[in-house]
């Protein structure tokens, strides 16, 4: 009975969901509509800035770390290594669990990634810090979080076993585990590096990116072909370009408001390399070539992807249009 409140207790600290409830408590915004639509640390860099975003990191990691060391006072004094391990792991999976399906938000969390190192710094800290060298040096060379992450992730077991020398069979399977747990909650971070569209992390001393402002400039007209006409922004000096996405906008040209659904990114569908702005408006065909327009996000809808035939293109572009209709 004992044991089953202490799992009970370790979900419930990991379900704390720290990047939501700092955003929407001190920024006014939930962090899943935003940016990658993710709960973690990194997208809270991306949305909220680089200090709220380290404070999540910090609470998410100790998460896990909290949890493990919960184990210790459910513990009985005379178990063997393995069964002292064994318990960990039961505890350390709950605060897991937790934090992917917290509870307090709707079971919409993060990938775990954070609390899963809070996890290893409890039960190997040696295997934690080598992990920890990597992830970074991973970083400095590709500037992708899910690149370092996963490799960090893959080179959890060898590290374990082959410099560690870990004994405890449940351990070394939990960094076998890992191994495989991290890839797989990567799967559409791997999707968008094999399509280019995987964002690049940077260090961001203002949050979200919420307005903006350019000028319409001549594009390919791709979006007319298609049915969608947009308007292409050359963005003003002092506007920043948002995280790649697709996003339900107001836009205002010559003091006359229109909504809309904008799309940020390399248009991976056309085998683009450079970053766009386009900005489809509801219900309009006027000639706006030279025109300042500024534009408001309102929601952020989905992540940018590479779509395979130009039917499937059209078929979200006319879902996109209607989920932001009915969110303007």
């Amino acid at each position: 009975m004992m044991f089953l409140i202490g799992i009970i207790l370790a979900y419930l600290l990991g379900s704390i969901p720290s990047s939501v409830w700092i955003g929407r408590i001190f920024f006014k915004i939930d962090v899943r509509e935003h940016g990658s639509g993710n709960a973690g640390a990194t997208n809270t860099i991306r949305v909220l800035g680089t200090v709220p975003g380290l404070i999540v990191l910090l609470l998410d990691l100790l998460k896990g770390f909290a949890a493990v060391k919960l184990g210790a006072f459910f513990i009985s004094s005379d178990a063997s290594v393995n069964q002292i391990a064994m318990y960990e792991l039961f505890f350390a999976a709950a605060a897991l669990l937790g934090h992917i399906f917290p509870i307090y938000v709707g079971f919409k969390g993060g990938k775990g990634v954070a609390t899963l190192f809070g996890v290893l710094l409890a039960l190997f800290p040696l295997t934690f810090l080598m992990m920890i060298g990597i992830f970074i040096i991973t970083l400095l060379i590709t500037s992708y979080v899910s690149v370092s992450s996963m490799i960090a992730a893959v080179a959890c077991p060898f590290l374990t076993i082959f410099v560690v020398h870990e004994k405890a069979i449940p351990l070394i399977i939990l960094s076998i585990l890992v191994a495989i747990f991290i890839p797989l909650t990567h799967r559409k971070n791997i999707k968008r590096l094999r399509e280019g569209t995987e964002s690049k992390f940077k260090f961001k001393s203002k949050g979200i990116v919420n307005k903006l402002q350019g000028k319409v400039v001549h594009g390919e007209k791709i979006g007319r072909k298609l049915g969608f006409p947009t308007a292409n922004l050359e963005l003003n000096a002092n506007s920043k370009m948002p995280t790649s996405g697709v996003y339900a906008v107001r836009a205002t040209i010559d003091k006359q408001r229109y909504n809309g659904v904008m799309n940020v990114g390399l248009r991976p569908s056309f085998g683009n390399t450079k970053l766009a702005v386009e900005v489809h408006l509801f219900d309009f065909s006027n000639e706006i070539y030279d025109s300042e327009m500024d534009v408001e996000i309102i929601k952020f809808i989905r992540e940018e992807r590479k779509f395979e035939t130009e039917e499937l293109l059209i078929a979200q572009i006319k879902q996109d249009v209607e989920e932001a209709k009915n969110i303007l």
